[in-house]
Protein backbone atom coordinates (compact mmCIF):
# COMPACT_ATOMS: atom_id res chain seq x y z
CA UNK A 1 0.00 0.00 0.00
CA UNK A 2 2.72 2.44 0.79
CA UNK A 3 0.43 5.51 0.82
CA UNK A 4 3.17 7.61 2.17
CA UNK A 5 4.96 7.28 -1.02
CA UNK A 6 2.23 6.89 -3.19
CA UNK A 7 0.08 10.07 -2.11
CA UNK A 8 2.50 12.06 -0.24
CA UNK A 9 0.64 14.90 0.46
CA UNK A 10 -2.60 13.19 1.37
CA UNK A 11 -0.06 11.30 3.71
CA UNK A 12 1.49 14.50 5.20
CA UNK A 13 -1.62 15.95 6.32
CA UNK A 14 -3.11 12.72 8.38
CA UNK A 15 0.33 12.16 9.49
CA UNK A 16 -0.07 15.54 11.05
CA UNK A 17 -3.74 15.17 12.04
CA UNK A 18 -2.95 11.87 13.86
CA UNK A 19 0.04 13.17 15.29
CA UNK A 20 -1.95 15.43 17.10
CA UNK A 21 -4.02 14.00 18.99
CA UNK A 22 -3.87 12.99 22.43
CA UNK A 23 -3.22 9.66 23.56
CA UNK A 24 -6.87 8.96 24.67
CA UNK A 25 -7.45 9.42 21.23
CA UNK A 26 -5.13 7.20 19.78
CA UNK A 27 -6.17 4.08 22.01
CA UNK A 28 -9.60 4.95 21.26
CA UNK A 29 -9.36 4.97 17.48
CA UNK A 30 -6.13 2.02 17.51
CA UNK A 31 -9.38 -0.29 19.02
CA UNK A 32 -11.30 0.46 15.97
CA UNK A 33 -8.99 0.58 13.43
CA UNK A 34 -7.66 -3.06 14.83
CA UNK A 35 -11.21 -4.30 14.37
CA UNK A 36 -11.98 -2.83 11.10
CA UNK A 37 -9.46 -4.53 8.93
CA UNK A 38 -10.21 -7.80 11.16
CA UNK A 39 -13.50 -7.53 9.97
CA UNK A 40 -12.90 -6.22 6.83
CA UNK A 41 -11.05 -9.74 6.48
CA UNK A 42 -13.60 -11.93 7.81
CA UNK A 43 -15.79 -9.87 4.90
CA UNK A 44 -13.82 -10.45 2.68
CA UNK A 45 -13.38 -13.88 2.77
CA UNK A 46 -17.42 -14.31 3.52
CA UNK A 47 -17.82 -12.22 0.00
CA UNK A 48 -15.01 -14.75 -1.80
CA UNK A 49 -16.58 -17.86 -0.59
CA UNK A 50 -13.19 -18.70 1.31
CA UNK A 51 -12.40 -21.79 2.63
CA UNK A 52 -11.73 -20.20 5.38
CA UNK A 53 -14.83 -18.18 5.81
CA UNK A 54 -16.58 -17.72 8.83
CA UNK A 55 -20.71 -18.77 8.71
CA UNK A 56 -23.12 -16.66 7.84
CA UNK A 57 -24.48 -15.63 11.39
CA UNK A 58 -20.83 -15.20 12.74
CA UNK A 59 -19.71 -13.02 9.89
CA UNK A 60 -23.20 -10.93 10.67
CA UNK A 61 -21.64 -10.78 14.58
CA UNK A 62 -18.43 -9.96 13.31
CA UNK A 63 -20.10 -7.07 11.14
CA UNK A 64 -22.70 -6.21 13.96
CA UNK A 65 -19.50 -5.62 17.00
CA UNK A 66 -17.65 -3.61 13.67
CA UNK A 67 -20.37 -1.33 12.77
CA UNK A 68 -22.05 -0.73 15.65
CA UNK A 69 -18.78 0.95 17.28
CA UNK A 70 -18.51 3.01 14.47
CA UNK A 71 -21.53 4.51 13.99
CA UNK A 72 -22.63 4.49 18.01
CA UNK A 73 -19.07 5.50 19.12
CA UNK A 74 -19.08 2.90 22.00
CA UNK A 75 -18.18 -0.63 21.99
CA UNK A 76 -20.04 -2.71 24.20
CA UNK A 77 -17.27 -5.25 25.90
CA UNK A 78 -18.56 -8.66 26.93
CA UNK A 79 -17.54 -7.90 30.60
CA UNK A 80 -20.06 -5.33 30.67
CA UNK A 81 -18.28 -2.55 30.81
CA UNK A 82 -18.19 0.30 27.49
CA UNK A 83 -15.31 1.84 26.21
CA UNK A 84 -16.91 5.40 24.70
CA UNK A 85 -14.91 7.15 22.21
CA UNK A 86 -13.54 10.62 23.25
CA UNK A 87 -15.45 13.36 21.43
CA UNK A 88 -12.17 14.24 19.73
CA UNK A 89 -11.91 11.04 17.79
CA UNK A 90 -15.24 11.27 16.14
CA UNK A 91 -15.12 14.19 14.04
CA UNK A 92 -11.83 11.77 13.03
CA UNK A 93 -13.95 8.29 12.81
CA UNK A 94 -16.78 10.17 10.56
CA UNK A 95 -14.20 11.67 8.69
CA UNK A 96 -12.49 7.87 7.68
CA UNK A 97 -16.07 6.57 7.54
CA UNK A 98 -16.83 9.01 4.74
CA UNK A 99 -13.91 8.11 2.67
CA UNK A 100 -14.34 4.79 3.22
CA UNK A 101 -17.91 5.17 1.56
CA UNK A 102 -17.03 7.75 -1.22
CA UNK A 103 -14.11 5.27 -1.85
CA UNK A 104 -16.83 1.92 -2.00
CA UNK A 105 -18.89 4.16 -4.89
CA UNK A 106 -15.41 3.90 -7.02
CA UNK A 107 -14.47 7.77 -5.79
CA UNK A 108 -10.17 7.70 -6.55
CA UNK A 109 -9.39 10.60 -4.86
CA UNK A 110 -11.48 9.23 -1.06
CA UNK A 111 -9.28 6.06 -2.08
CA UNK A 112 -6.38 7.95 -1.75
CA UNK A 113 -6.90 9.60 0.85
CA UNK A 114 -8.24 7.08 2.67
CA UNK A 115 -5.78 4.79 2.06
CA UNK A 116 -3.18 7.56 3.67
CA UNK A 117 -5.43 8.41 6.78
CA UNK A 118 -5.40 4.53 7.28
CA UNK A 119 -1.55 4.59 6.73
CA UNK A 120 -0.25 7.67 8.47
CA UNK A 121 -2.82 6.27 11.45
CA UNK A 122 -0.84 2.52 11.73
CA UNK A 123 2.66 5.02 11.31
CA UNK A 124 1.91 7.47 14.21
CA UNK A 125 0.43 4.32 16.75
CA UNK A 126 3.38 2.04 15.70
CA UNK A 127 3.44 -1.59 15.64
CA UNK A 128 3.99 -2.00 19.70
CA UNK A 129 0.46 -0.08 20.21
CA UNK A 130 -0.84 -2.18 17.12
CA UNK A 131 0.10 -5.47 19.01
CA UNK A 132 -1.16 -3.80 22.06
CA UNK A 133 -4.54 -3.54 20.52
CA UNK A 134 -4.66 -6.98 18.60
CA UNK A 135 -3.99 -8.65 21.90
CA UNK A 136 -7.29 -6.35 23.33
CA UNK A 137 -9.34 -7.57 20.39
CA UNK A 138 -8.54 -11.48 21.17
CA UNK A 139 -8.86 -11.24 24.85
CA UNK A 140 -12.14 -9.41 24.11
CA UNK A 141 -14.06 -10.32 20.92
CA UNK A 142 -11.39 -13.53 20.08
CA UNK A 143 -14.44 -16.03 19.97
CA UNK A 144 -16.33 -13.74 17.86
CA UNK A 145 -13.42 -12.87 15.37
CA UNK A 146 -11.64 -15.72 15.76
CA UNK A 147 -7.85 -16.48 15.76
CA UNK A 148 -7.42 -16.62 12.24
CA UNK A 149 -9.02 -13.62 11.13
CA UNK A 150 -7.70 -11.55 13.69
CA UNK A 151 -4.06 -12.60 12.71
CA UNK A 152 -5.31 -11.67 8.99
CA UNK A 153 -6.06 -8.11 10.31
CA UNK A 154 -2.56 -7.88 11.94
CA UNK A 155 -0.97 -8.93 8.48
CA UNK A 156 -3.37 -6.58 6.21
CA UNK A 157 -1.92 -3.73 9.19
CA UNK A 158 1.80 -4.97 9.25
CA UNK A 159 1.46 -5.06 5.53
CA UNK A 160 -0.10 -1.61 4.93
CA UNK A 161 2.65 -0.27 7.31
CA UNK A 162 6.06 -2.17 6.31
CA UNK A 163 5.91 -3.28 9.74
CA UNK A 164 8.11 -6.61 10.14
Amino acid sequence: MQAHREHPGFYKKWYDIWSSQTQEVLDATAIIRVMECTNGCVQYAFRGQSARALSVDQTRECMKVSMGAIKTKKLPLPTGEVIQMPEGAIPLMDKARELYQKMKAQDDAAYDEFFALSTAHFHVLGKKVIDEKFEFLTKHFGNVFTEYFIASGKEYIYDASDFT
